[in-house]
Order: C-alpha cells, then sequence, then structure tokens
C-alpha cells in the first residue's frame, strides 16, 4: 500500500500537467455548469479542498489508461461505471488531502533548492545538456491551464508529502535473524509416499437391498424434492418491436449521412520512424548516411541510444502528429512520400529525423456503401421514440387498470404466458423454457415477487433505459415436494452405491495406512489393494506452477512429522490418499542470502505499511471530511443530463 501511496504522490506533478489533457469532458456529459463558482470543489479534508476540475481529471486519467490495457470493448464512462474509478479516486484523493492538511499543520514546506531539483527530474522539462528549460515549462503550463503559482504549489506540497512518507521507513525494522528464520520456514521442501485409493475403481458392491435403499430415502430425501414452479404472464417492449413498421424517407438518410460525414472518412495515416539527436551537427551526419544507403533503423540505434523498436513510432493521422511532433514538424513529415526521410527538424533543443515507411491513403464511404447503417441508426432512433411513447401509454394504462391483462388490452401490445418454469428455466419435462437473456431478466424477476403482486414497468437495463422495459405478474407458485422413491429409484440406488464405495475405499485406506506403518512396501500395498503408489518429490508449503497436489494433500504433508503417516480425503471427493512424509529439508538462510535479502525488504516493507496504514487512518479521523455528492454524481452519473 505504500509503495502505492509513493507512486501516487510521485505522479502527483505528472497528473497536473497531463490530466486535462487526457480528454474531453465531454464523454461523461459534463457541461460548464459544474465548475460554476458554487461547485469549485467535490470534497474538503479540514481546510484543504480538492478541487472539482482536479478530480474529474483524475478520473479521467485513470479510466483512459485502464482503456488502453483493456481495449475497444469497453468505454471510459462504462470503465467508471463497472470498476466504480470515481470513488477509488475520490477516497485516494481524500486521503493525500488529509496528508497535506497534516503537513500544513507540521509547517513543512519545500524550498526553492528541493524545488528546482524536482523540476530536473522531469525528462519533459530538461534540455539535451541537462538544464531546466524554463520554455517547456511555461508551454506545459499554458497547455494545462495552470497558473504558475498552482503549479509550484503541488510541486511543493508533492515534495514534502514524500518527505513525510519517508519518515515511516527506517533501516532493520526486522531483523536479518527474524527473516533467516522464516525462511528456514518458507523454504522447505518435503518428500512423500503416497497410495492413492480410488473410490470409482471399487467393484463387486452389491445391488441394494429394499430395506437399505429406503433407509437412504429417509435420510436424504430433503436432497431429492422437487423444484419450484411458477407461473406468470408478461408484457415486453424493446425498440426491436417497432422496427418493422419504421420507414425512413430518403431525405432523412442523405441529412444523417451528411451529418455524420466525419465517421466516413478515415484520414491518411502514416508509418513513422524517429531518430533523435543533441546538436544538428550529428543529426545531418545522420541524414547524409542514410541517403547514402544506410538502413534507418539500424543506423539510428547504432548510433544513438534508441533501441530498434523505439525508433518505431507507429500510425499517426496528420493530427495526431500535431499533437506529438508540433505543428512544423507534421507539415514536414506530410509532405513527404512513402520512403521519404525529413530534414532535421528542431524541437524543445533536439534535432529529430523522421522517415515515412508506410502511407495508408485517405478513405471515404459513399452513402450507398453504409445506406444500410445509417438507416439502421434512423430506425433506433425512432424506435426509441416510439418505446418512451409506449411508456406513457402504458402509465395511462396502468392508471385505470390493475391486471396486466388489462393493460396489455389498453395498450395494444402482446401479453406473454409461461407456465410451471422453474427459477433455472425449465419446463416440467426438464426442456429449456427460457433461452433468451430478456426471458432470463423477466424470470428472475417472477422468483422475486408473490402471487397477484401489482406489475410495475421494469428497466431490462438499469443502466440504459433505451433496451426496453417489461412488467411481470406471478399467476402462481408451486413449492418444492418430496418425490416419491419409486420416481427417484434409479437416482438413489447410484447415490447409494457411490457411497459403499466411499465407505470401502475409506476402510482400504486405513488398512494401507496400518501396512505402511509396519514397514511393507508402499508400491506393494497399492498392487494388493487395487491402489495406485507414487512419490511426491521436493514439495513446498505453496504450490508451484503446474503441481497437481491439491491444498489439502500439501497442508497434511506439512502437518505431519518426518516419517509420520495419515490419511485425508482425495481432493475430487472420490477416494482417499495415504500421506507417510519421508524427508524434510528446511532452507538454508546460507546459502540463499540473496533470497533473504528479498524477504527481509518485504518484511520491512510490511511493516512500514502497516504503520502507514493505522497512520493514514488516524488522519481521516482527525479531519473533518465533507463530500459534494451533488457534484460527484452530476460529473458521474450513470446517465449523465446533458
Amino acid at each position: 500500500m505504500l509503495l502505492k501511496l509513493r507512486g501516487g504522490l510521485d505522479s502527483i506533478f505528472v497528473t497536473v500537467l497531463l490530466g486535462v489533457l487526457i480528454g474531453s469532458f465531454a464523454i461523461f456529459g459534463i457541461g460548464s455548469s459544474v465548475f460554476t463558482s458554487n461547485n469549485q470543489q467535490v470534497a474538503t479534508v479540514g481546510d484543504t479542498i480538492i478541487p472539482t476540475q482536479q478530480y474529474a481529471n483524475r478520473v479521467q486519467q485513470r479510466a483512459r489508461a485502464l482503456q488502453a490495457q483493456f481495449g475497444a470493448q469497453f468505454t471510459a464512462p462504462q470503465l467508471i461505471r463497472m470498476m466504480r474509478l470515481d470513488e477509488q479516486i475520490l477516497q485516494q484523493m481524500i486521503a493525500e488531502a488529509a496528508l497535506s492538511e497534516h503537513l500544513s499543520s507540521l509547517g513543512m514546506r519545500a524550498g526553492n533548492t528541493e524545488l528546482r531539483e524536482e523540476l530536473e527530474t522531469y525528462e519533459g522539462f530538461v534540455l539535451p545538456d541537462g538544464t531546466l528549460s524554463k520554455d517547456m515549462v511555461l508551454q506545459a503550463l499554458n497547455n494545462t491551464g495552470l497558473t504558475r503559482a498552482d503549479f509550484m504549489d503541488q510541486v511543493r506540497r508533492g515534495i514534502s508529502q514524500r518527505n513525510l512518507v519517508s519518515t515511516f521507513e527506517a533501516e532493520n525494522m526486522m531483523s536479518r535473524s527474524y527473516a533467516e528464520a522464516l525462511y528456514v520456514w518458507q523454504a522447505e521442501r518435503r518428500r512423500a509416499t503416497m497410495i492413492d485409493i480410488k473410490a470409482a475403481d471399487i467393484t463387486g458392491i452389491a445391488e441394494p437391498l429394499e430395506s437399505e435403499l429406503q433407509a437412504y430415502y429417509d435420510l436424504n430425501k430433503g436432497a431429492y424434492t422437487t423444484p419450484e414452479n411458477r407461473s406468470y404472464k408478461y408484457i415486453l417492449v424493446t425498440p426491436q418491436q417497432f422496427m418493422a413498421q419504421i420507414e425512413v424517407p430518403e431525405d432523412k438518410i442523405l441529412e444523417e449521412y451528411e451529418s455524420r460525414a466525419a465517421d466516413y472518412i478515415r484520414a491518411e495515416r502514416r508509418g513513422l520512424q524517429q531518430v533523435s539527436f543533441n546538436d544538428k551537427a550529428a543529426a545531418e551526419a545522420f541524414l547524409i548516411a542514410v541517403n547514402s544507403g544506410a538502413d534507418f533503423v539500424e543506423a539510428g540505434a547504432s548510433v544513438t541510444s534508441f533501441t530498434a523498436e523505439e525508433i518505431e513510432l507507429g500510425n499517426f493521422e496528420k493530427s495526431e502528429a500535431i499533437n506529438d511532433f508540433g505543428e512544423a514538424s507534421a507539415d514536414s513529415i506530410f509532405a513527404l512520400e512513402e520512403g521519404g526521410i525529413s530534414a532535421p527538424l528542431e524541437r524543445f533543443g533536439s534535432w529529430n529525423i523522421y522517415k515515412v515507411a508506410s502511407v495508408t491513403a485517405a478513405e471515404e464511404s459513399s452513402l450507398e456503401e453504409v445506406r444500410d447503417e445509417v438507416t439502421a441508426t434512423l430506425k433506433q432512433y425512432e424506435a426509441e421514440d416510439m418505446l418512451y411513447t409506449m411508456v406513457d401509454t402504458i402509465s395511462e394504462a396502468m392508471g385505470e387498470e390493475t391486471s396486466l391483462d388489462a393493460i396489455a388490452k389498453a395498450s395494444g401490445l402482446p401479453l406473454a404466458s409461461v407456465t410451471k418454469i422453474t427459477a433455472q428455466g425449465q419446463s416440467a419435462s426438464g426442456e429449456a423454457a427460457a433461452t433468451l437473456a430478456n426471458e432470463f431478466t423477466i424470470l428472475r424477476e417472477a422468483f422475486s415477487k408473490e402471487v397477484d403482486v401489482e406489475a410495475d414497468m421494469i428497466d431490462l437495463d438499469p443502466q440504459d433505459s433505451a433496451k426496453g422495459f417489461y412488467l411481470v405478474e406471478v399467476t402462481a407458485i408451486e413449492e418444492p415436494a418430496e418425490r416419491a422413491l419409486e420416481d427417484i429409484r434409479n437416482e438413489l440406488t447410484a447415490a447409494w452405491t457411490q457411497d459403499q464405495r466411499l465407505e470401502k475405499a475409506s476402510e482400504i485406506a486405513e488398512t494401507a495406512k496400518t501396512r505402511l506403518a509396519s514397514g511393507e512396501d508402499a508400491e506393494a500395498i497399492a498392487l494388493d489393494l487395487n491402489a495406485v503408489s507414487f512419490d511426491a518429490k521436493n514439495v513446498a508449503r505453496t504450490a508451484d506452477e503446474g503441481s497437481s497436489l491439491s491444498p489439502s494433500i500439501r497442508r497434511l504433508i506439512f502437518d505431519l512429522d518426518k516419517n509420520g503417516i495419515d490419511v485425508d480425503r482425495a481432493a475430487d471427493g472420490n477416494g482417499y490418499v495415504v500421506v507417510r512424509v519421508d524427508d524434510v529439508t528446511p532452507g538454508d538462510p546460507a546459502a540463499s542470502a540473496a533470497a533473504v535479502d528479498v524477504l527481509l525488504t518485504q518484511l520491512n516493507t510490511q511493516v512500514v505499511d502497516d504503520i502507514f496504514t493505522q497512520y493514514q487512518g488516524y488522519l481521516l479521523k482527525s479531519y473533518e471530511t465533507t463530500v459534494n455528492t451533488a457534484v460527484q454524481q452530476s460529473l458521474f452519473a450513470d446517465n449523465p443530463q446533458q
């Protein structure tokens, strides 16, 4: 936890500088009204304010980072909702604010020397000669809209927070002797002999007598009941129900196509390679070499610190190239032909040479090519409008009628009936009676209601009302009932037989244990008892990758003393395993000094983490925290108002 916090503190300056560049607030439906004078903070901790915009930037930044990991299947708003990023980030910022408040009370503030040293650690602020560039700092501030005073205050605060956190660190909080003793235990390895008796391999179990089967039935009849069955009626309304009756005029199709022209144009993209130099002379020498036939990537990797992978930048549209390399460089790059190499281009004190490795021409889809897509989109819009109109129609009907039959008749919607279905969606005959996702949604609701309870309109998806809604009315509930012995005779017989096999396997395991303890050979015992004998070598306390030992058997091996013997149930429940510990080899700290060092570091880190967790809890109790929930919800509501 402490390491995570440190990472957060170290990156706070990057967050401040880059957070607002991650993307437009429009993806969250955030309007300018959110940042009016009454909503400048999302929370306060003591006298320390958590600014709304900074909070929103942090959430957005984290969502975009996760989106890059997961791919395009999730949007940023979906990730925020699914992973509750808004709440996670708010709690992190509250913890940071509590630290800041405590720093203020202690009078801790970073000086100018510390400030300059900190800024010089940011690669984007330093010129090739190692000096701090005021121009780069100012450009970053201009991009983010931060004032110089606000930025410097954030940097000072971050330095002070890091200094405070460092006071929790101390060398050798845990002694090396303790780490060595723990290593002896952790690194212990064992060898064991095992005999596996599988119940499924046991034969000769006679058919149960009628009295035995009856007794088994009486003891276990509770496990052999019929499932609860329910009957219900429902009305389902989705946009798809209206699609067939919608006709889209040609002028609407053309208008939609023209309004979305940007969606159907793929800008030209260029695959770029880049090599950078600290001075123009070196760049010009490199350019002469590649123009004379040297391979751009190989030559760049040989004369600079860049690797071949770093020289390959990937594909860029011109707008992306402007963002990353500046407008002048982008103009030069996009003036080149495929295979072309730029002149040395200066930016931020470096001289950059670009090669256009590939060109992907711009593409534009004609109306005819996307007609079906445009038409389907317009139909979807119209269908959703009809869906919401139907909400009003049904609401009016529900004001006058109570039964679902009457509501269906008044609204002109079809009424579906389901008879005697289980919670798993099966009919009385065991066939699948519910197969679609919407049917299972309604099924779950039906099994949560009582008979004749008045129906309500319920969204199919609580996160997206445009997917449709339903009303369900339970008409009958058939409670579980005991099944007669004759109806389940075959099931009972199979279960009784399996229990007999397990009981016999247990007896055989005890016999094998006794014989093994008397000194008999394990393989001979296994052969005699129709079992399997094998050795488990170099067994660790925790499972190694690919280990086939079950956790229960592994625990048994380490619970026994050397030469100890015992029996445990097999991991799959289908038999028993006899275990004898043959050898115990403790960990050797003298021969594994590096491993002990790692363990000692982990122990010290854990102690510091524990101390800091308690300290953080103390701070959060010491300073009053107020959260502006209205602002938080308006930023990241499931369905933000536009």
